[in-house]
């Protein structure tokens, strides 16, 4: 029987290797970032059913700092002014930015652009159709406008056809996997070498997309109500939809998902609202994962945050 000695000795040459790992990842590959984010940065019941972001905080998210402002958005270099009118863009944790600095989000970047109008970025990780409708009811029919909203983007990923944020209640196994995902980068190196885990969640969620399919009519309903409370306030309303990096590998433009997303607005909607699908930016030649956060397939990287700013940059709300 192994003495306890023996097993103190074998436990301190695990310990220690693993913090070797760790601190070989780091050093040598930067670029793998953290996963997880901060839940004190969370507040349940803000938009209706929907979560929201604490205001006048910062957390971690993805391994980089996040700040948010007064308006429970993301901070993107300019105050916001009362003066003005506001652009609001609405997301997922794509269009929140996960993983990239605050000043580095395609939202950040088109307001670095523009001093005539504030943009507001209150995207929120796990965000689907129904929470933007929450939002945008909440902001503009139940505070009456008073962030003087004039334009509203919707930038649509392939899993928000499903979902409703919630506060995942914490159990001693979230925690754990919580923990690892936020502090060991090991664990997000080996989950990316060792499985296609982009392909994977493209599989699962490309399921919901079928001709007539229940989800498929679903979100448009749900798009067309908001786009309804929209006209009714004379506010803009348009959608640009963000690809899936095996999306893109699969080198389809427009994306098969989008013609049919395109198709259920069309059936359910005589005046379907505007849809770009921002996939034809990636049309050249370059390295695509380049443009995504490591092993992720999902989250855009800071090059790929600049590549949506470029293509959408023409199209700046006035």
């Amino acid at each position: 029987m192994k003495s306890i000695k023996y097993w103190s000795y074998i436990s301190l040459i695990t310990l220690l290797l693993l913090i070797f790992i760790e601190l070989f990842v780091r050093l040598c590959f930067p670029y793998i970032q953290a996963q997880g984010c901060d839940s004190k940065m969370l507040k349940d019941f803000v938009y209706g059913k929907s979560m929201g972001l604490a205001p006048n905080r910062s957390g971690i998210f993805f391994g980089k700092r996040v700040h948010i402002d007064e308006n429970r958005s993301r901070r993107n270099g300019h105050r916001f002014n009362k003066k003005k009118s506001t652009w609001l863009h609405i997301g997922d944790s794509v269009t929140m930015g996960v993983g990239v600095d605050d000043d580095s989000t395609f939202s950040a970047l088109i307001s670095q652009e523009t001093d005539s109008i504030n943009i507001l970025n209150p995207s929120l990780i796990g965000y689907s159709v129904v929470d933007y409708k929450n939002v945008i009811r909440q902001l503009i029919l139940n505070d009456r406008n008073a962030l003087k909203i004039t334009h509203v983007t919707m930038f649509y990923c392939l899993n928000d056809i499903y979902g409703q944020t919630y506060t995942e209640q914490a159990t001693p196994h979230y925690k754990i996997l919580e923990f690892i995902k936020t502090h060991y980068r090991t664990y997000i190196a080996l989950k990316g070498l060792l499985f296609d885990r982009p392909l994977a969640i493209y599989d699962y969620d490309k399921k919901f997309y079928s001709h007539n399919g229940k989800e498929l009519i679903q979100v448009a309903n749900e798009i067309s109500q908001i786009q309804l409370v929209c006209q009714m306030n004379q506010i803009d309303f348009n959608i640009v939809v963000l690809p899936y990096l095996s999306q893109l590998e699969l080198k389809n433009r427009p994306t098969l998902e989008f013609n049919l997303l395109a198709t259920a607005l069309k059936n359910c909607n005589k005046n379907p609202p505007s849809m770009i699908d921002a996939s034809v930016v990636f049309e050249d030649n370059d390295v695509l994962e380049n443009y995504y956060l490591f092993g992720d397939g999902i989250h855009f990287s800071t090059a790929g945050h600049h590549k949506i700013k470029e293509f959408y940059a023409a199209k700046i709300a006035k």
